[in-house]
């Protein structure tokens, strides 16, 4: 048996001698190859880096300190292995692996430099741009990344990176819908305020204590009309802001203030209502109270006064 054997191998010793030198060759070239080697060696390095990203997370819950730290540790990383692979001396046999390769990690570290940037400026008014174009550039490094596949290259992002971008953007896109919500709010709150200022502009003349003139009147001897014909004046312009206010819609946090100019107009109602009703009397009389119509004015005032103490407080 020996001998047939050792027969076979004279025989066709160049075939096999051909056949060792082409399986060497192949081994070489697939296993043994350096510039292979030093490529996956980049490639795991990526792979273990990406997966330090989920560290810091609890569940679907991004925080915003430790994962700036992460990502910053994690962008140095890669750019260290991004330096490795560019001074590589590659051949031309693995030169365009080593190019897609140098474009994943290229955009992977802006991955980590855009997220950064946004985790750290979350009250930008460009926020929604600068979450696009995070969009955009993963999804360039997942087709670099997906071609270094389809070369033969184990490296892209796993379930770890996947995962902590898509909390990421869920978190952003969170933020972005509280500040969107907050900005519609603070305008409508601002265009609120700027038309109760006109109301208040107008309704300010009509506080006046008319307490002061009724009594020099009255110690001049004077008629009371003038008095009368200022307050129907004073209730013609009442009924105008009533009207008009009657109209108005309010955001609901400006509720308080809109309820108190309401429960203010309603008060001066009943204050100036009083107070013509005892004008008309003392012209009769000449000696009717004003103490009813005082505590009116006076209860008038004091809602008129928490109005103002609320806006004030609301534009703090």
């Amino acid at each position: 048996m020996p001998d047939t054997i050792l027969k076979t191998i004279k025989k066709y010793w160049f075939v096999i001698l051909i056949f060792i030198a082409t399986l060497t060759f192949i081994s070489y070239k697939y296993f043994f190859n350096p510039e292979k080697k030093s490529l996956n060696n980049v490639c795991c390095a990526v792979n273990a880096i990406n997966s330090a990203s989920l560290k810091d997370m609890k569940g679907s819950i991004i925080n915003a300190s430790p994962s700036i730290s992460t990502l910053t540790d994690i962008q140095t990383k890669l750019i260290t292995q991004k330096n490795t692979l560019d001074s590589l001396s590659i051949s031309k046999n693995y030169l365009a692996q080593k190019q897609t390769l140098q474009l994943a990690l290229s955009e992977n570290i802006k991955i980590c430099e855009q997220t950064i940037a946004i985790l750290k400026n979350q009250n930008s008014n460009d926020l929604a741009t600068s979450l696009t174009n995070l969009q955009t550039t993963y999804t360039m490094c997942s087709k670099h990344y997906s071609t270094c596949m389809n070369q033969g290259f184990d490296c892209g992002f796993n379930n770890n990176f996947a995962k902590f971008y898509k909390n990421a953007c869920t978190y952003i896109n969170e933020i972005i819908k509280i500040k969107r919500d907050n900005d519609i709010t603070s305008s409508q709150n601002k265009t609120f305020f700027n038309t109760m200022s006109d109301y208040l502009s107008k309704f300010k003349p009509l506080t006046e204590d008319l307490n002061p003139a009724i009594n020099r009147v009255k110690s001049d001897q004077r008629t009371l009309n003038v008095i009368i014909n200022d307050v129907y004046e004073k209730e013609s312009s009442l009924r105008d802001i009533k009207d008009s206010f009657a109209t108005m819609s309010y955001p609901k946090d400006c509720a308080s203030c809109y309820n108190l100019f309401s429960s203010t107009l309603d008060k001066y109602t009943d204050y100036i209502s009083c107070l013509l009703d005892t004008l008309k009397k003392d012209i009769k009389t000449n000696s009717e109270s004003y103490d009813t119509a005082n505590q009116k004015y006076s209860d008038m005032m004091q809602e008129y006064n928490k109005l103002n103490d609320n806006i004030n407080n609301f534009s703090k």
